[in-house]
């Protein structure tokens, strides 16, 4: 199996060598795609680097005003994901950004997440292009230029392919790259079945593209306001998207906002404090379990929620969240179990967390 830095062990190795090469060309202005600014800090000759922010966090706040202008960069990296949609869509982005005499694109993938589907993919729209083998990563450089024989039909098809759109299952805009993007979350749907009337001002942590944000307004007239978050800034955008659709059926859109934050980490919402959240938190970072993303939002809606306010939360059965709720709130009950998922209530009865 490949080691999670082998894509970032490729990547240094083919800029290092395009520095060292003989070309005489500088990395120069450079887009990241899919990476932080960190992932870069070590290659020289760098001019200056835009690196579009897409979660919370990852980058600096000027990240969100980068120049995404057409022939714009003379470097793009790109660190490929496993959605096969939205990377194609991100080498497009990447390609257009690129100047048109000589810009280079450079992507690198782990083995074991999709280098050979890729690379299949990269060569029906570019042609014949260098690869590199290397400590179980692959890497691409795509040269841009004018002779060069790029099909822009298929750029646009990918395009297109990555960008937001209404899904007919689930009657919701969202678009690949988003976490369950194209299906009704079965937890979430078993949380909105359970829930007891809300009121006041509630909060939705983890919103995804806004399906158990806009549900729950819909079915709880005496909700005065919901606040979605999300550290993916696409959900984030999605969200909004699907509030101002159904703004004009049962949504007032001045009792709704979605708004970009990791819940991850201490967080405190200018929108809160809250008389209600509802949650279905992640729990994998990478393909791993990570109970540590629970505990965290678990701990920030406790911080969030005004003294007497309650906590609903859904999970798989196997999650033994419990424990942090206990060890937070200090106390939890049991709402329902289904199909697999468990549904948890926490009242927040103290000011201060037990731990």
């Amino acid at each position: 199996m490949a080691s999670s830095s082998a894509w970032l062990d490729t990547l240094h190795y083919m800029a290092q060598n395009f520095i060292e090469d003989g070309e005489g060309r500088s990395l120069g202005k450079t887009l990241l795609l899919h990476l932080p600014e960190s992932a870069v800090a070590a290659i020289d000759d760098i001019r200056e680097v835009h690196a579009l922010a897409l979660f919370h966090g990852d980058n600096s706040a000027t990240a969100l005003q980068c120049d995404e202008t057409p022939n714009s960069y003379d470097t793009v990296f790109i660190r490929a994901v496993q959605n096969t949609d939205e990377m194609l869509g991100s080498v497009a982005r990447g390609y257009a950004a690129l100047r048109d005499d000589g810009g280079n694109l450079f992507i690198a993938q782990n083995n074991d997440t999709g280098a050979k589907s890729l690379e299949k993919h990269l060569k029906a729209a570019f042609g014949a292009i260098p690869v590199l083998s290397k400590n179980k990563g692959r890497g691409f450089r795509i040269i841009k230029n004018t002779s060069a024989p790029t099909d822009m039909a298929l750029l646009a098809e990918w395009t297109k392919n990555a960008s937001p759109r209404m899904v007919r299952e689930t009657g919701y805009i969202s678009q690949p790259g988003i976490f369950g993007w194209d299906k009704i979350d079965a937890g979430s749907r078993f949380l909105l079945e359970n829930l007891p009337p809300l009121k006041g001002r509630a909060a939705d942590f983890g919103c995804g593209y806004g399906y158990l944000a806009c549900e729950a307004l819909a079915a709880h007239p005496a909700l005065v306001h919901m606040t979605a978050i999300d550290h993916d800034l696409r959900a984030v955008s999605a969200a909004i998207l699907n509030m101002e659709e159904r703004s004009l059926s049962n949504i007032d859109p001045a009792r709704a906002a979605a708004v970009w934050g990791d819940l991850s980490r201490p967080y405190a919402s200018p929108q809160g404090p809250f008389d209600a959240i509802v949650m279905n938190p992640p729990f994998h970072s990478g393909k791993q379990t990570d109970l540590g993303l629970g505990a965290s939002f678990i701990k920030n809606a406790f911080e969030n929620l005004k003294r007497g306010a309650s906590l609903y939360m859904v999970a798989n059965q196997t999650l033994p969240y419990e424990h942090s709720l206990q060890e937070v709130f200090g106390n939890y009950a049991m709402m329902a179990q289904s199909k697999g998922f468990k549904i948890l209530r926490a009242d927040k009865t103290h000011n201060k967390t037990n731990k």
